[in-house]
Parts: structure tokens; sequence; C-alpha cells
């Protein structure tokens, strides 16, 4: 049997990110515990080398404060605007293609920001 911390050396191994949910995030100007939790993770994510994205920010006041606490990367409304694949087909089956052939495995988020 496996000790506690090596089943979550082998859980951790394959993640590169965590993500912040848009409720946490949404909640930023009104509740003091979602700025405690999303600071925690943001911590919590600096500890572990991983990149912390925020989802769901929908307004600049989220952006400033997510920003202002060391958020990596935004998605949400208040970044860009949702769209509809079927026009970009072309583009993104070209670009996968493109990352294929150059030994990358996976697309980092259409609607992300860098904070």
């Amino acid at each position: 049997m496996q000790s506690l911390v090596a089943q979550w050396t082998e859980l951790w191994a394959p993640i590169d990110e965590l993500k912040i949910d848009k409720s946490f995030v949404q909640a930023l100007g009104v509740d003091r515990r979602a700025r405690a939790i999303v600071s925690s993770a943001i911590e919590l994510a600096r500890a572990l080398d991983l990149t912390l994205v925020a989802e769901g920010i929908e307004t600049s006041a989220n952006f400033k404060i997510l920003e202002e606490i060391g958020a990596d990367i935004g998605q949400g409304w208040a970044i860009a605007r949702s769209t509809s694949f079927s026009p970009h087909a072309d583009m993104f089956k070209a670009l996968l293609s493109r990352e294929r052939s150059e030994g990358i495995d996976s697309l980092r988020p259409v609607q992300s920001s860098r904070l």
C-alpha cells in the first residue's frame, strides 16, 4: 500500500494548471472569503509550480483584483467574448496540426489573458 504522499505525487505529476472556479472570481468584490480562497489558491499554485487560471472574469474590477493578487491567466467576458467554432474551424485545425508537428500536445485556452 502506498503512502498518502506517494499517491499525491502521482496525482500531481500530469498537472500544470490550477483553475479557480468563476463562482469565487465573481464574488471577489463582495465576499472577503472569496478573496481569501483565491489568494490561498494562488499561493498553492506558486508552491506547486503551477499556472493559476482564473475563470469567469466578467468585470474590470475583478480583473484588477486578480492582477493585484497575482493570478497568472484569466478567462472570461471581460477579456474576450465567446465565439462560435464554425467560422474558425479551419484556423483551429491548422493550429492543432502545426502544434502537433512541433511536439506540443495541447492548446492553451483560447479566451485567456496573462494578468
